[in-house]
């Protein structure tokens, strides 16, 4: 069964979140994620570029609540260059960001409600929010195509 390690603790990365992977990365794990808050860019870069090192693929996910704020967590992503991007509503300003990159993206359906999500807005917007085109099985090395 594959997951995705989350190196986060109450929707943030933990802020000795490379301490923690040097722990646990001879487990061999395959997946390993993090948060685009709670430590800051260069942090989040050197924990992509350890997770890569250690034959993983890495995840960020965004949790950032305003659309302005996801748009410059995507733009932290295709800088930092991480291999999944979770999260975020604005699906084709979040594409037009990391066009160019190697990034997969699977966004949430729905809208953010504070941290969490309301599954209501979740279950109503997903028919027509997100093509199902773009979520890929984990594994897969490939980018989401454009939707323009």
């Amino acid at each position: 069964m594959d997951f995705i390690f989350m190196l986060t603790r109450q929707d943030q990365t933990v802020v000795d979140a490379l301490e923690v992977f040097a722990e646990i990365r001879p487990l061999g794990l395959r997946h390993v994620g993090f948060k685009d808050v709670g430590v800051d860019k260069g942090t989040l870069h050197a924990l992509d570029q350890a997770i890569k090192a250690a034959g993983a693929t890495s995840y960020m996910e965004v949790v950032s609540t305003s659309p302005e704020a996801a748009l410059q967590s995507a733009r932290v992503a295709a800088e930092i260059g991480i291999d999944r991007l979770l999260g975020g509503t604005s699906v084709a300003e979040i594409l037009a960001i990391i066009k160019d990159c190697a990034i997969a993206y699977y966004p949430f359906p729905g809208r953010p409600v504070g941290l969490g999500w309301s599954r209501i807005n979740a279950g109503a917007s997903a028919r027509w929010a997100v093509p199902a085109s773009i979520f890929w099985p984990i594994g897969r090395r490939r980018p989401i195509p454009s939707t323009s």
